[in-house]
Formats: structure tokens, sequence, C-alpha cells
């Protein structure tokens, strides 16, 4: 219960007792690496970068920090200790760590051997050494006492400052050497702090010898003497305050933080006087550190961290951007970062990075820069989204917003005019112009749209190398504005009416000839001098994107242009878009400029790129492959990483070669010549290696057990300056040939390794991309199994030649009797193998003929394979039925391949013992197929087996052929019903032309005797009339039936339409459009004049009868050659065809099928005797032609007349 009150009044800091640190000043195990951070930097230029519980931690409380030898860094917390590489935050917890005795870590300590002590808030002190963790002090043996300091001493002996127990020595086994308590005259038991003067020599604190401990606790500074062990207490009393933490410098001077009155400095035990110090005032002091630099480090616990430096001191506080207040824990790494441990923010890395600043901490008036500026004069302006405009000059900077006379205070742009005036376009009010050397109160004069601008959202103001002044807006386009005239009168604007792609303005650039590039939000557009016109560019072009961030214009001609979807490049108008493939990052590019060393920095909204303008170059040429690009972010000190483009101007360069870019935390300056971090080479470590399930140490060479084949070494390189820029390579020697590189992975898995011995070796790369030979190994072996030892296999192959010794007589005779079998047996089976060979060609002949193939499919296992006929008409063999699913998906038709399915599925499960199925497939470029499969499922000798064998075939021929007969066996039918309605529609015919005849005959003489005035006269003139339409049907089913008298002779079809077609003219309607299409050459035929005319006539009343809204009749003429299958003889050689065309109703098959019947029609009552078509069938069939429909509903009609060559014709019989 105490210890859980313990830990919630430390984390508020209540009550002062309870509140003071136990860490030593300076954290043991400090490697003396590169530089630290530079002592003449301004603290808030530090690249400050923090990791909280998002990042890994188990909590934001991070109480101790440590930096081991291998150059992890450790943390403690309340939720476990936390090892940290730079990449990988790994939470060590006693659950998962054997010999970590609480997830609580208050303290943590490195000695010179590289063993990690820990103290822990519930009382025990554990130690890391070679990887392996063992608890030395358990709670029990310090009285459960929190763990509040760690301090080793020259003789190896660990200090441990406790809550309760006094100072607690152990021996560097570990083992308690001796305790250090009231009764030994400390002036507490409870032990805030702990310094040691360990100095040869004789320098130490106040005069002392070498060997003394330095002891902080709520009544003072106590001195012990290492060799002795007595105890001075409270050489340093403090009135009013506690001491909380204490640093020894080597000049004798102590440091004594406190809880409430700030730091002191104390030299033989007398305070000195106070110097920059004195500033922290009642401050809670939680921890002093001096830096490899000299500067003094005090952590606070509530009012930031401060750094003091030859007399001067400066602050990091939450209200200056710093990310917390509460500091716990100070550490200066080996690559000369410094971390900060806080108890509410997590953990903080200062680094010096390569970047300058110039933010709200340094007098921006807000964080966000915009729009920038470098005026004739040096001074740096840079525009704000909502506090106006601000001039840097001399560390003086100096702000205007609409109190000042500003038009708004949302500035996007500032430019410089030819007389030294800036001009600020703003969002909402316009132009302002700003003359630094007026007077306060005349220093601006500010326009809006009663003054002539187009609109007050001003996006762009750029004063061209000519001195015309140019104003981009929102969605109004662009105005250029003539030089010394009034701001009211435009000499010209460009809008998405005269060629922009946009009104909204975000760029512009003027290159040295004259032309003026305009970014909008919509594409690039280039505006030619004198009135040349306007050039766009969009993503039809070759733009990533249309929504233009940035311009830049390079020396050869090139323009660079930053998209919210990539760079451009354009020269000569040719855009070449350069991304991923050209190695740059997937990110937004804002801004893009070229420094003195022709290398281009591009800001993006996750950082900067730094790339050669001329690999980049020879990547848009098309002569190098990937250009090299370089990232700062973070990692690399920038205060944010995201930049902020589509403002004029989003890049700078300055006359000092430097170049600037705004950003969500003020304006970045870069320096090209500095970009390089003084950094070590990492080192790499070998973390574990894990066989089985089990993990092996690795400062021994580890023996794997036998049976485990399968290993997994986790490996690193632990740094804090770029670190995802480090590269790795492994190498298991042994087993790989070459080195393998890491990549992004950190670890190395193989499996079925042989038993032997191998080496894995790690090495990591340069800083320069090389590699350094930095590296680490580890020897191990794989332990063989019995049968896998080279003795038992030499005892077993002399066991082999023993037992082959004694059956070799043995063998010998029982070989002699059963060889004479034996090749017996192999003659009968050479000749059955013969047989089968040639039984297997003879099946293979068949198969190759029938276009056919055999296949067979391992149901369980899911694997098919096939002979060489089944990849003529399937391809190659899938190898699986997945595979062949998927390629029967591909090439058949949906409803086959669900019905092939479905099949293949019941064959699977059993249901069917054999099968058949077709379907359809076509490959790119082949002719669609018909394939048959056929299978059954079969058992081998020695039993049932999932297997299932068949053969496919290639049925598209049989099937076309089938389809062929069909057809021919209709014609044929339909011929054949016919000639038999023809039959009888003839004799018919016959019979009933006689009896006509005889009644035409009685009463034509009747109509003769009788007067015209006779009553029966009219009767017997219908009488007349009845019997002649009579005999014209009759002779409508004579032609039909073929028995009508002909005359032929050669006859020019062209004629015959031509006759028709003048007598019909008159008669058909005036909807019917009556056109011909005859040609010119046509051969002549061999038919009746009487019989072709009454074709033609049949043929265009029906058409019009079928066009009752009018339409189109086309009667045309042709020579056609001869025919590859003819249905009729004479269609193999050349012959006539007349073709009568109507864009009518059309028919549909049923009616088709009947259209030649006689007495079919689809006429209504009294208006067709549904004889015509039929005469026309039997005319053209008495000719010896042939007569082809097709038609369609809604489509009109065609009748097709094929009629012999009068050479090649022969006609029937005339009867």
């Amino acid at each position: 219960m105490l210890m859980r009150s313990f830990r919630a009044l430390a984390r508020i800091g209540i009550p002062v007792l309870l509140l003071a640190p136990a860490f030593a000043p300076q954290a043991a195990g400090q490697a003396a690496g590169q530089p630290g951070l530079d002592p003449t930097r301004p603290v808030t230029q530090f690249g400050v970068e923090a990791w909280t519980q998002r990042d890994g931690l188990p909590q934001n409380f991070v109480p101790a920090l440590a930096q081991t030898p291998d150059g992890y860094l450790w943390a403690g917390s309340e939720r476990g200790l936390v090892r940290f590489d730079g990449s990988r935050m790994v939470v060590l917890l006693p659950e998962n760590t054997p010999g970590l005795p609480s997830a609580w870590v208050t303290h943590l300590l490195v000695d010179s051997d590289g063993t990690l002590w820990i103290g822990t808030g519930s009382g025990a002190v554990a130690r890391m050494r070679n990887g392996v963790f063992e608890t030395v002090a358990s709670a029990e043996q310090l009285d459960g006492s929190a763990i509040r300091a760690l301090l080793r001493d020259p003789d190896g002996r660990i200090w441990v400052g406790t809550e309760s127990a006094g100072v607690v020595v152990l021996g560097a086994d570990g083992a308690e050497v001796a305790r250090i308590g009231v009764e030994a005259g400390l002036s507490d038991r409870f032990i805030t702090s702990l310094a040691g003067s360990f100095e040869a020599g004789g320098s130490g604190v106040a005069g002392a010898d070498p060997g003394v401990l330095w002891v902080g606790t709520p009544r003072g500074v106590d001195r012990v003497d290492l060799a002795t062990l007595s105890v001075r207490p409270r050489i340093v009393t403090l009135e009013g305050v506690q001491p909380t933490t204490l640093l020894a410098e080597a000049d004798g001077t102590l440091w004594v933080g406190t809880g409430g009155g700030g730091v002191l400095r104390v030299r033989e035990g007398v305070v000195l006087p106070a110097g920059p110090e004195a500033a922290l005032g009642t401050a809670f002091i939680s921890t002093l550190l001096r830096d490899r630099g000299g500067a003094l480090w005090i952590g606070t616990n509530g009012a930031g961290l401060h750094r003091i430096f030859e007399g001067r001191m400066e602050s990091l506080t939450a209200a200056r951007g710093f990310p917390g207040d509460l500091v716990r824990a100070l550490l200066e790494d080996r690559e000369g970062n410094l971390w900060v441990g806080q108890t509410s923010a997590g953990l903080i890395r200062l680094q010096n990075g390569i970047f300058d600043w110039f933010g709200a901490p340094e007098g921006l008036s807000m964080n966000v820069a915009l729009g920038l500026l470098e005026a004739r004069d040096g001074a740096i302006w840079a525009g704000t989204p909502g506090e106006g405009v601000n001039r840097a000059f001399e560390d003086e900077v100096t702000t205007w917003r609409t109190r000042e006379g500003l038009g708004a205070d949302f500035v996007l742009t500032v430019s410089e005019a030819p007389d030294g005036a800036v001009w600020v376009g703003t969002l909402g009010g316009g132009v302002s112009r700003i003359d630094p050397r007026a007077p306060p109160g005349r220093q601006v004069t500010s326009w809006g749209p009663a003054d002539g601008l187009l609109g007050p959202q001003v996006t762009v103001v750029h004063w061209d190398r000519t001195g015309t002044l140019w104003i981009g807006y929102r969605g109004q386009g662009l105005h250029r504005w003539r030089a010394g005239g009034p701001l009211s009168t435009p000499a010209q604007a460009w809008s998405e009416a005269n060629g922009l792609p946009s009104g909204a303005v975000t760029t512009v650039l003027d290159d040295a000839l004259g032309r003026m590039w305009v970014g909008t939000r919509s594409g690039l557009a280039r505006i030619e001098p004198a009135g040349g016109g306007v050039t766009t560019f969009h993503t039809a072009e070759g733009l990533p994107h249309g929504h233009i961030t940035g311009l830049f214009h390079d020396v050869d001609g090139g323009t660079w242009v930053a998209t919210m979807g990539g760079l451009v490049r354009i020269r000569e108008d040719r855009v070449t878009f350069l991304g991923v493939e050209a190695g740059l990052p997937p990110l937004e590019p804002m801004g893009v400029m070229e420094d003195r060393r022709g290398d281009l920095w591009i800001s993006t909204s996750e950082g900067i790129l730094r790339v050669a303008r001329a690999e980049l170059d020879a990547v848009a040429d098309g002569r190098l492959d990937r250009a090299r690009v370089r990232r700062f972010d973070g990692s690399y000190g920038m205060r944010s990483a995201e930049a902020n483009g589509g403002v004029h101007r989003s890049a700078l360069l300055s006359a000092d070669g430097s170049i600037r870019f705004p950003t969500m935390a003020g304006i970045v300056r870069v320096d090209p010549e500095r970009t390089d971090l003084v950094r070590l080479a990492p080192e790499p470590v070998l973390e574990s290696l894990v066989a089985g399930g089990t993990v092996f140490p690795l400062h021994v060479s580890p023996e794997i057990p036998r049976g485990h084949r399968a290993l997994e070494f986790s490996f690193t390189a632990p740094t804090f300056v770029a670190a995802d820029e480090v590269r790795l390579r492994y190498r298991l020697e042994g087993f790989d040939e070459d080195w393998v590189e890491a990549g992004d992975t950190r670890i190395a898995r193989y499996t079925n390794l042989p038993p032997r011995d191998y080496t894995f070796r790690v090495e990591t790369a340069g800083r320069d991309g090389s590699w350094s030979g930095r590296e680490t190994s580890v020897d191990l072996s794989l332990a063989p199994w019995i049968h896998e030892r080279r003795s038992a296999q030499v005892a077993a192959l002399l066991l082999l030649l023993l037992l082959a010794g004694t059956g070799y007589g043995l063998r010998i005779r029982s070989l002699k009797s059963r060889e004479e079998a034996l090749l017996k047996l192999v003659a009968e089976r050479e000749r059955a193998s013969a047989a089968l060979r040639e039984s297997d060609e003879r099946l293979r002949l068949a198969l190759e003929a029938g276009r056919m193939g055999t296949w067979e499919w391992h149901v369980d296992e899911g694997t098919v394979a096939w002979s060489e006929g089944m990849m003529t008409l399937l391809g190659e063999a899938p190898g699986s039925v997945n595979v062949f699913r998927k390629r029967l998906r591909e090439r058949a038709e949906r409803k086959d391949v669900r019905a092939a399915e479905r099949l293949l599925l019941r064959v699977a499960r059993g249901d069917l013992s054999d099968f058949s199925v077709d379907f359809q497939v076509q490959a790119a470029d082949e002719p669609r197929r018909q394939i048959e499969l056929r299978g059954r499922w079969v058992s081998d000798e020695a039993g049932p087996t999932r297997r299932v064998v068949g053969v496919a075939a290639d049925v598209t021929a049989l099937i076309e052929t089938q389809r062929e007969l069909r057809a021919r066996e209709e014609e044929l039918r339909q011929l054949h019903k016919m000639e038999a309605v023809g039959s009888l529609a003839g004799g018919v015919a016959h019979d009933f032309n006689n009896l006509l005849s005889v009644i035409g005959m009685n009463a034509r003489l009747a109509l003769e005797s009788l007067p015209e005035d006779a009553p029966a006269h009219e009767e017997i003139t219908e009488t007349i009339r009845a019997a002649d339409r009579a005999t014209d049907l009759t002779r409508q089913l004579l032609a039909f039936s073929r028995k009508q008298i002909l005359q032929p002779r050669h006859l020019d079809l062209n004629d015959s339409v031509l006759t028709v077609g003048r007598m019909l003219r008159r008669v058909l309607r005036a909807n019917v459009a009556f056109e011909t299409d005859l040609a010119p050459d046509l051969a002549p035929v061999l038919a009746d004049e009487g019989g072709v005319e009454q074709i033609l006539v049949n043929l265009l009343v029906n058409a019009q009868d079928a066009m009752p809204q009018g339409g189109r009749l086309l009667v045309r003429t042709r020579n056609r050659p001869g025919e590859a299958s003819p249905s009729t003889p004479f269609l193999a050689q050349e012959h006539v065809a007349l073709a009568v065309t109507d864009s009518g109703l059309g028919m549909d098959p049923a009616t088709l099928a009947r259209v030649f019947e006689p007495f079919f029609t689809t006429k209504g009552v009294g208006q067709g005797t549904g004889l015509g078509l039929a005469s026309v069938y039997g005319i053209v069939q008495q000719t010896g032609g042939e007569v082809r429909v097709d038609s369609r509903p809604g489509e009109g009609t065609t009748f097709l007349l094929l009629f012999p060559a009068a050479g090649v014709a022969t006609l029937e019989e005339v009867t």
C-alpha cells in the first residue's frame, strides 16, 4: 500500500520529500563518442523529436535512461523496461523476461564492463549481462524500499540509494558488502541522490581524497569516505529546501539541485554566489547533466529544460514548443544526442540537426509560414495565414497586420518592387504596398475591388524582371499591369475565357525568354511575350495532377513543376513525370529550388528531398534508370516535416546560397554545404537466436539439440541519427553462398538446415553506403541424430559389408538357377513391351487423327495431368484442378463453365462413376472450338484409388457436319413438301383449267346470244369474269408446280427490270421509293420473259404491301462467281443474281418457313390469294434457278433469285 502511494505521489509532485528523483547526475557508461550538442547554437534550433505510447512506449512516464556499449538506449517506466535501437522499441516485463524482478524501473546504471544495473520501485536490484537478466538483491533483502539512486565506484562496487534503508553497497558479483544508514551517521535513511568524486591524483570535492561519495537526503548532503565507509553528515545544509539531485565537477564544485529552491553551486561546503542559474528561482530541480561540449543542462519538474553555457542560460519550455515541462531524466548518448525522460510527454531527443528555423519561438507572428521573399537589403519576408506579414532583419522582427493598415491578415504572397517597396497579396483584403523605410503610420497603402482589382482574394503578387506587376486571383485569373501606371488600369488580363486552365492562380514564374509560366489549380499555362498566345499543359499532356504548387526554371531551359501528383520536368514542351520509378518517394512536392551545386531541393508534406538535377535529367532523357534521392525529416532535426506549397513563393534561394521553405512550424533554412551530420557508423548487434521455440544465449557458441533444423536470428544496428538509412546484410556461413541484404527486415530465418557447424555474421554499411567491415558473428552447431553421426555411419557400413559378404555366396548360387528363368522372362517382357509400344503408337496415331487427348485427375491431391493431344486442345497441362478451372473460366462460355464446375463437383464427391461434358473454348487469336470431355473412376490392382481418367476430343468439325446435315435434311424435306404440294396443285389446276375452259366458252356463247338489255346479260358477264380470274389462279398454280408452258430465250434481266419498273411506277404508292442498281455487264440468262416479268410484279407488289408506312424498294442485279460448296450444281459456276429488297415489316422465322406454300398469306381476308410467291418459286425452279430469302422482323426482306448464266443453264423439258 505504501509503495503504491509513493508511485501516485511521485507522479503528481506531492510532497517534496517523496518527489526527489534518485538519479546519478550523469549516467555511467555514457560513451565519449562524437561531439555533443553545439553549445553555441540556440537551444530552439536543435532538432526535437518525441516518442510516446503511440510509438511503442508502455507509458509516457520515463524516469530513468541509460545506454549500453552495444548502442541500445534503455528507458525505465512504471510498466516495463524499454530497449530502443532507433527504429524499434521492445518492452521487457517480468512475464517475458526471466530474471527481471519488476516492471517498475526507477533507475538505470551502466558500468564499465557493459553490465546494465536496474533499480526498481519494488525494492529489488537486477542486472543484465550478455543479454541475461538476473536479480542480485531482492526486495526482501532491501526491506522493500524503492531504489532512488545507483552509482558505481572505481572498485566496481555498486552503491544503491533507497527510500528507507539508506545506502546499500553491492559487490561486483551482486552480493551485499555493506549497509550505511542512520546508525552509521547518515542524516536520513531516505536517499534522494548520489554523486561521486573518483578522480585520480587527489582532486575532488571540498579537497577530499579520491574516493568520496556524496549522498543527498531530505536533511542535506552527507559525505562518505569510500575507503573507510565513514560518514560526515550534512556537509552542505540547506535552509527550507531539500537536495533532489547532485552533480560533482572536476574543479571541486558540487551542483545541488533542490526541491523548490532552484540549483546551487557549492564548494568546500559554501554556497557560491548565483550565476545565470539564479533565474530558476524556486524551481524544482529534478536532474543535472554536464555534456561533452561543456554545457550544463538542468531539468526541472514544471519549469522545462535549461542550458547554461559561458554565463548565459537558455530555456526550452512547453510555452515555446517543447513537448513538456516535467523533466525526469537526462542522458547524452555516444552520437552526441541529448535524451530527456519526461513525466507525461514520453521520451525526447535533442539533436544538432542541419536545419535552422525561424518560427514562433524566434519571433514569427505565428508558427505557420506561407509565401517567402528575400529583399535586396537581405531582409526575409514571410506571410502567415492569420497574423499578417513578417520582416526579419538583423535579429529584429517587424509585423504588419490590419491594424497597421494591411488589407487582411491572411497573406499568401510577397514580392519586391523595383523601388524597394514590398507588395503583399491577401485573402479578403486585396493588395497592400509596404515601405518599411517610411515613418510609422505611413508605411502601408492598400487597394481592393473598389480601386480596380477584380476581387479581394489575391493569391499572387509578382514583379517580373522587366518591372511589370502581375496579380493573380483565387478565381478571376491573372492581370498584368503597366509599369509605372496606375493600379486601376490593367494592361491585360487572362482567365479561363482566353486560355488559362483555371481562374484560381497559385504561382507564377517568368523565364529568361520573357515568357510567364502560370500555375493554377487545374493545370499550367505559359503566356508567350508580345501577344504570342497561351500554351496550356493539363493531365492529358502528361501532368500527374492539375494543382500546381511550385515552379522553377533551370539554366538549361528546363521548367520544373511541383504538382499535387508529383514532380514534372518540361523541356521543349515535352512533359516528363518523375515519380517512384525515377527514385522519388510517393510524396506531394510543395516547392522546388536548385542550389549552387546543381542539386534540386524539393519540399513535401513529409520532409525535404535532395537530388542531383543532372541525375533527374538523365532519368528524364532515358540515360539513367533511377536517381539517388536523400530525404530529410524529423530524424534530421526538423521541427516540422510538413512544408507548405501553392503559395508564392514556396521555395527561396538566398544570396548566401542557403535555401528556405515555408512549413507548418515556420521557415526552415538549409545550407547545402552543411547537410552531413557527424555520425558514428552503427555497430551491428545480434539480439537473439530461436530454435524450436527456445531462445539460446549468444555470448557463448550455442549448440542446438538434434531435431531442430529451423533457426531464426534477430539482429539490428542501434543508432539514433537517421536510423531509417541504416543498411545491414547477413550471411550464414556453411549455408549461404553470399551475403543477403536485409532491407527493412531485421530477422533472418532458415529451415531444413543439415547438422553441422555454422557461423552467422551481420555487417552494417557505413554512412557513405559502402560496407564498412563492422560486423558481429556467432558460432553455432546443429547436433545430428544418432544415424547422422559419422561414427554410426561407419559402423553401419562395416555391418553392411559383413552381411553382404555372408550372403554373397548364397546369392551366387540362387542367381545361376534363376538366370535362365530371368532370361526367358526378359524376352517375354521385351516382346510384351514391344507390343505395348506398338499399341501405344497406334493409340497415339488414332488419338491424333481424331484430335483427341487423354487426361488423369488425382482427386485427393488436386493434380491434373494430360497428354500432348490435350495440349493442342486446352494448352499446357494445368498441374492442378484449380488452374484448370481458372483456364476454363477464361476460355469457355459462362453457362458452360457453370455446368462443367457442377459436374466436376459431383465427380469429386463420387456421385458419378463415369461422365461426359462438352463446352466451347476460345483461346486468343484462335477460332471457337467445341470440346467433349469424357471420364470415369478407375481402380488399381491394389484397390480403389481416388483417380479419374478420361479422354477429350475436338468435336467442332463433327458438330458442324451434323448441323449441315440437319440443314440439308430440312431443305430436302421442304423440297419434297413443295414438290408434293406442287404435284397436287398442278393436277388440280390442270383438270380445273379444263372445266373452266368449258364454263368460259359456254358463258361467252350464251352472252353472244342475248341482247345487251336482257336481264341475264350482267350475271353471265360476271360469270365470265370469275372464270377468267379462276383461270389466272390455275395458271399460277401451274407455274408453282412447274407445269406452266414456258418459252425460254436469251434474256437480259436488266431489260425486264426496267420494263416492269416503268409499268409499276404509275401504280406504286408515293411513299414508296423505287430504286434500281443494275450491273452494266450482266450476263444473259435462258428464261421465259413473261415468267420473269410475272416474278418481278409479284415481288414488287408484295414488297409495297409489306411497307404500309412507305419505305425504300431496291432491285439489284449482279454477276456472281461460283460458290465453294453449292447447294445446286449450277451455283458452282458463274451465275446471275436478281435481288429485291424492301425496308418493310420483315418476317419472323415461322412465317419465313412457309413463305412459298400455296394459299399461305399474312394478308387480310380478300386481300391476297397466297399464290404470288408460290408462283415465283415455281417459275424460278422451272427455269433451273434457286430462290433464297433473308428477313428479320422490323428489318425488311430480301428475295435473292439465282439464275444460271445462258452458257451454263439447261432448262427442264417444257411441258
